[in-house]
C-alpha cells in the first residue's frame, strides 16, 4: 500500500471510512485518539509509546501502520505492526477503534488490509501475522477471527 493511497472500507451502519498508511505527520492524531481513550496507551503512562518513538516507527520503510478515517478526515482507528523480515513474522502491536465507530467492521477490515499490504510489499515472502490478545477479551478475539485469523498457542505473561 502506497503512503498516499486510500482504500475505501465497506462498513456497517452506512459510515464512509477510508484506510491509508500512517506517516510521521500523523503522530499527533494518533496520540490524540489515545489521550481520549483510557484503554489506549498514550504518552502519559510510563510504559506507553512516546511521540518520538511513534514518529520513528511511522517512518519505517518496512513496518506498516494503518489509520482509519471518517468522511471528515478524523482518525477513528489504527492498526500498528512491526515486521521481522528475516523471521517471516509480523507482530500486530495495536488495533484500536474509537467507541463511536466500533462494531462496524473497521478493525477486522484494517487487519485484512494489513495482511494484503504485507503480501503486496513482499511478494516473495510469506509472513506469519501474530497478534496477542487477552483470553478474556472475547470481542478482540472475534475481530481477529472475522479477519481470517485463528487462535494459536495460548501464552501466559508474568509480570514482576
Amino acid at each position: 500500500m502506497r503512503v498516499s493511497e486510500y482504500i475505501r472500507l465497506p462498513v456497517s451502519g452506512g459510515e464512509q471510512i477510508s484506510v491509508r498508511r500512517l506517516t510521521a505527520v500523523d503522530v499527533l492524531d494518533l496520540l490524540g485518539i489515545g489521550v481520549s481513550q483510557p484503554e489506549f496507551e498514550c504518552a502519559e503512562l510510563p510504559d506507553s509509546w512516546k511521540e518520538e518513538e511513534l514518529r520513528l516507527w511511522l517512518q519505517s520503510e518496512f513496518d506498516i501502520c494503518l489509520g482509519a478515517y471518517d468522511i471528515g478526515g478524523q482518525l477513528v482507528g489504527d492498526c500498528l505492526s512491526h515486521v521481522h523480515v528475516e523471521a517471516n513474522k509480523v507482530h500486530i502491536e495495536n488495533v484500536f477503534v474509537t467507541p463511536k465507530f466500533r462494531r462496524k467492521g473497521i478493525a477486522s477490515g484494517m487487519l485484512r488490509i494489513l495482511k494484503n499490504s504485507y503480501e503486496n510489499a513482499f511478494p516473495d515472502k510469506r509472513f506469519r501475522l501474530i497478534g496477542v490478545v487477552l483470553c478474556s477479551n472475547r470481542k478482540a478475539i472475534r475481530t481477529f477471527e472475522k479477519a481470517g485469523f485463528g487462535i494459536g498457542e495460548k501464552c501466559y505473561w508474568l509480570q514482576a
